[in-house]
């Protein structure tokens, strides 16, 4: 099971600095990569590396997310799994925690800012969205 290091917090802060004027790329900095980038900088486990290169669109994203699992919610459980993250009630969700969330037809990853807001990113968006608790289903602490 990976481990949080000691000064995860201030690592989260600063990829939140850094990604805040990020653009939205397919690929680069999408919902899923961010979420997996914030695993990376609190645990030193990086969980994108089957998706880094694999696509630039959503039909690449799409089919990279088949390859792996079937869809964003079955890679995430399946990555879940096998790395020990502890689901949780959407309710005790800390900041770092990794949101499966659902916006009318429409999927992402969020994670929990360090002002107790899930953020996401999307196509059009610089930096953040946030996401309302409402849209919130499935919740994963990591490390």
């Amino acid at each position: 099971m990976m481990q949080r290091f000691e000064d995860w917090p201030e690592r989260l802060a600063a990829l939140f600095e850094r990604a805040a004027d990020r653009p939205f790329r397919r690929g680069r900095h999408d919902c899923a990569l961010f979420a997996g980038e914030a695993v990376f900088v609190m645990t030193g486990t990086d969980l994108r590396k089957p998706f880094l290169g694999k696509y630039k669109t959503r039909r690449g994203a799409d089919g990279a997310l088949k390859r792996f699992a079937g869809t964003m919610l079955d890679a995430t459980v399946k990555l879940a799994a096998a790395h020990g993250a502890v689901e949780i009630e959407p309710g005790f969700a800390q900041r770092g925690d990794i949101a499966y969330v659902e916006m009318g037809d429409l999927s992402a990853l969020a994670v929990l800012d360090l002002a107790g807001t899930f953020v996401t990113t999307g196509p059009g968006v610089i930096g953040f969205l946030p996401v309302p608790r409402d849209y919130v289903l499935r919740v994963w602490r990591f490390g």
